[in-house]
């Protein structure tokens, strides 16, 4: 909302309980049943998020098994949704507890929306990543195979995605802020802050929509496409077999049950990745299309659909940064040890400290003890 139409705030019914025939009167707080809900439903996604993103970020980080060039920017979108929630929890139980008032300050009406829009440029850019990366590991595995600077690349790319994330999220920087209007203050875009004004709020919209979706999924979808058609296209399976039939038969069945397996993981990987993909978008595209629709519909802002799908939209856009985490350890052999792994080793240095607290107890003893 620009700060041209703060006044449209006080003279809406929805927004007008602070105030009595233009007093100030104390700004109510939203019904207690309310916020006991929202407060469990985003506690419940906070801590399987936090928990969640941090294991993956973890067992990426500390394992060299597990860095490869997927792994990695797993990892990249496991940092950002990290982050995110970090932020956008917070903000979103101060919007459902203190409806009417931003009780957060400055700097938190400015961060959770900057770090929003870095977080879902990162993943979006780096699914764009792993459907390039997929696309050469299926079609060219050679050539794919072969390269020995993968991973230098591979750190290239995230620093590359995070600059340009950041770069796309700056004007939100520039026009978040806040006023104070007593008893109330409000949070608010002020595009006038910067050159453009509300024209620039909508081109900045259908800019970023196009280059943050329409663009990238364009993209994946051509990528995942051309994967399907050579994982799935039934010569596939018989290729290996029509090049090698003078060779030796237990080599043939051996190189075959390879070829297979290989197969197989690739098919579960591009699987796994799939499903980020819909899980993101199913998630994430109901906020982005409600944010387009208000910049050409106003009007849409008070009609009850909108406020019920402004309430549902940040819960899915919070699931979307934390449903990964599950997703990878549903498909990934790898994933679900590496996590296991952590757990048992958490559980192995418990009952080790056990043991030696108790050995410790027992020589206190028996030093204490007095002699018969």
């Amino acid at each position: 909302m620009s700060c041209e139409n703060c006044s449209d705030f006080f003279n809406d019914s929805k927004h007008s309980t602070p105030f009595v025939r233009g007093v100030a009167a104390k700004v109510p707080l939203a019904p207690l049943g309310k916020v006991t809900a929202f407060s469990v439903v985003y506690g419940v996604l906070f801590l399987a998020s936090i928990i969640g993103n941090a294991l993956v970020c973890f067992v990426v980080f500390k394992r060299k098994d597990m860095r490869s060039v997927t792994n990695l920017l797993l990892f990249n979108m496991a940092l950002s949704d990290f982050i995110s929630t970090l932020f956008f929890v917070p903000s979103a139980l101060a919007v459902e507890i203190s409806p009417y008032s931003w009780p957060l300050g400055d700097v938190m009406c400015r961060a959770p929306p900057v770090i929003g829009t870095v977080s879902v440029s990162v993943s979006i850019y780096s699914m764009v990543a792993l459907a390039v990366e997929r696309y050469q590991a299926v079609v060219s595995p050679f050539n794919f195979r072969a390269s020995k600077d993968s991973h230098k690349r591979a750190f290239l790319l995230l620093i590359g995605i995070w600059l340009v994330s950041c770069a796309i999220a700056t004007p939100q920087a520039l026009v978040f802020t806040t006023v104070d209007i007593p008893p109330v203050t409000l949070c608010f875009e002020d595009w006038t802050r910067i050159s453009g004004g509300e024209a620039g709020n909508r081109v900045y919209t259908v800019v970023t929509f196009g280059i943050l979706f329409v663009i990238p999924l364009l993209v994946i979808c051509v990528c995942y496409s051309v994967i399907f058609r050579k994982l799935w296209h039934p010569n596939n399976a018989l290729a290996g077999q029509n090049r090698s039939r003078d060779a030796d038969p237990e080599e043939q069945m051996s190189s075959n049950k390879l070829k297979i397996h290989g197969a197989n993981m690739k098919r579960k990987t591009t699987y796994m990745l799939l499903t980020v993909i819909v899980v993101f978008v199913i998630c994430m595209l109901p906020t982005q299309l409600l944010v387009l629709v208000v910049q050409f519909r106003q009007s849409v802002l008070r009609s009850e659909a909108f406020l019920v799908s402004a309430k549902i939209a940040p819960v899915l856009a919070l699931c979307s940064m934390t449903c990964n985490p599950f997703i990878y350890s549903f498909f990934s052999n790898k994933f679900r040890r590496a996590f296991a792994d952590v757990f048992k080793c958490r559980c192995h240095d418990d009952s080790q400290l056990e043991s030696i607290q108790r050995k410790s107890s027992v020589v206190l003893l028996s030093s204490t003890s007095m002699p018969k």
